[in-house]
C-alpha cells in the first residue's frame, strides 16, 4: 500500500490564510496610524486645556472662552475651505485676500458706492441686501475658479496660482478702497459679527453650518470621496475614470465661496476693513489645518481635525495671553509647535501610505 504522500496544494493552502493575518494586521497598523492623525491633536488639546485652567484663574470663565470662540470662528470657516483644497494634495494662499475683497466689497456694494474694473469700468451693486450679498458671494467664488483653472487647466503649481491670485484680490480691493477704509456695514453683518444667539456668537454658529455642510459633502458624497482618492493618488483617481480637472475647479472654487463667506463674517466682526486686512489671517488658519492633523500630502484628514486644530490654536494664543507672556515671544512658541506639528504630520503621512501599501499587496497576494 503506498504511504500518502503531502500534495503541494495541501501545503500551499497554508500560505494564504497566513498573508490573510498579515493583511490583517497591516490593515490594522495602518488604520491606527490614520486614528493617530486625530486622537494626538485631540490628547493635546486636552492637556493644554487642562494645563490653562490650574495655571490660570479667568481660562474657564463664560466670558473668556466666548472671547476664545469669537475671535477665531473666522480661522475656523476659513480653515475648513482650506480643508477640502489640503486634501486634494494642493495648496491655497488666496483666501487671505478672498476676505479682504469681500470685506470691503460688502460695505461698498451695500452703500452704493461705485466700483470698477480695469478694462471694463465702473459698476454699482443695486437689487437689495440679498442681491448685494449674492454679489459679494460671486466674487469670492469667481477668485477661487480663477485659481481652480490655473490649477487644473493650465497646470501652474497650487503654491504660484494662488499667491498670484492672492495678489491680485489684494491689488482690486486696494483699487476700490482707494485709501479708505470701508466701515459703512448693513446692520445684519454687524449682527453676525458681534451678536449672539442662544448666549453663543452667531459666527460660532456660522461656522459650525459650514463645518456641517463640508464634512457631509467629504463624508456622505460621491464628490467628497472623489477628493480623497485624488488626494492620495491624482494619477490612480484619473485612470479610474475620475475628472481630476473638473474636481480641482470645485474644489477651488467651493473654498474661494467659504472665503467670501468669512469676508462678510471679517467685516462685521472687525466693523472695518482697509488695505492691510486679513492679512493676519493666513498662518493661523493654515496652522489650524495642520495641527488638527489633515495630511499635507492630502488623501488623509477631514472636518474634524481641522476644528480641533483650530481649538488647539485657538486654545494657545489665549492661554499664552492670560500667562503673560511676552508679546513677541508668543509668535516663536506658536512657531516651535507649528515645527513639531508639520514633521509630526508628514511622518504620519508617510508611514500610512507605506502601510496601505503594504496592506494592497497582501491583500492582492492574498487573492493570488
Amino acid at each position: 500500500m503506498a504511504t500518502p504522500t503531502m500534495s503541494a496544494d495541501t501545503t500551499e493552502k497554508k500560505h494564504p490564510a497566513d498573508g490573510g493575518r498579515q493583511g490583517l494586521a497591516v490593515r490594522l497598523g495602518s488604520r491606527a496610524l490614520r486614528n493617530a492623525t486625530l486622537v494626538g491633536p485631540v490628547l493635546l488639546l486636552v492637556a493644554m486645556f487642562v494645563a490653562f485652567s490650574l495655571t490660570t484663574d479667568s481660562f474657564l470663565t463664560t466670558r473668556n472662552l466666548t472671547s476664545v470662540i469669537q475671535n477665531n470662528s473666522v480661522i475656523a470657516i476659513l480653515g475648513i475651505g482650506l480643508t477640502m483644497v489640503i486634501l486634494l494634495g494642493e495648496i491655497d494662499l488666496a483666501f487671505s485676500g478672498i476676505v479682504l475683497v469681500t470685506g470691503a466689497s460688502t460695505g461698498l456694494f451695500f452703500t452704493g458706492t461705485a466700483v470698477s474694473i480695469p478694462l471694463i469700468g465702473a459698476f454699482t451693486v443695486g437689487g437689495g441686501g440679498l442681491v448685494q450679498t449674492l454679489v459679494t458671494l460671486l466674487v469670492g467664488l469667481l477668485l477661487g475658479l480663477l485659481v481652480g483653472w490655473l490649477v487644473g487647466k493650465v497646470a501652474v503649481p497650487s503654491l504660484i496660482a494662488s499667491l498670484a491670485v492672492l495678489l491680485l484680490a489684494q491689488g482690486l480691493a486696494v483699487y476700490w478702497l482707494n485709501g479708505q477704509a470701508a466701515f459703512d456695514f448693513p446692520d445684519w453683518v454687524l449682527s453676525l459679527g458681534h451678536g449672539k444667539a442662544f448666549g453663543i456668537p452667531k459666527l460660532a454658529w456660522c461656522a459650525a453650518a459650514v463645518a456641517l455642510v463640508v464634512h457631509l459633502l467629504l463624508s456622505r458624497t460621491i464628490f467628497g470621496r472623489h477628493i480623497y482618492m485624488a488626494g492620495a493618488n491624482r494619477n490612480a483617481a484619473r485612470l479610474s475614470g475620475i475628472n481630476t480637472t473638473r474636481l480641482v475647479l470645485m474644489v477651488f472654487a467651493i473654498s474661494g465661496l467659504i472665503g467670501a463667506i468669512a469676508g462678510i463674517c471679517y467685516a462685521g466682526n472687525f466693523g472695518s476693513v482697509n488695505a492691510e486686512s486679513g492679512k493676519e489671517l493666513l498662518l493661523p488658519t493654515f496652522a489650524a489645518v495642520v495641527l488638527g492633523g489633515n495630511s499635507l500630502l492630502g488623501g488623509s484628514g477631514g472636518v474634524k481635525n481641522t476644528v480641533v486644530g483650530v481649538l488647539i490654536f485657538a486654545v494657545l494664543d489665549n492661554g499664552l495671553l492670560l500667562l503673560d507672556i511676552d508679546v513677541f515671544l508668543r509668535p516663536l512658541m506658536q512657531g516651535l509647535l507649528l515645527v513639531v506639528a508639520v514633521m509630526l504630520n508628514v511622518g504620519l503621512s508617510r508611514l500610512a501610505a507605506y502601510a496601505n501599501r503594504q496592506s494592497s499587496d497582501q491583500t492582492v497576494q492574498s487573492l493570488a
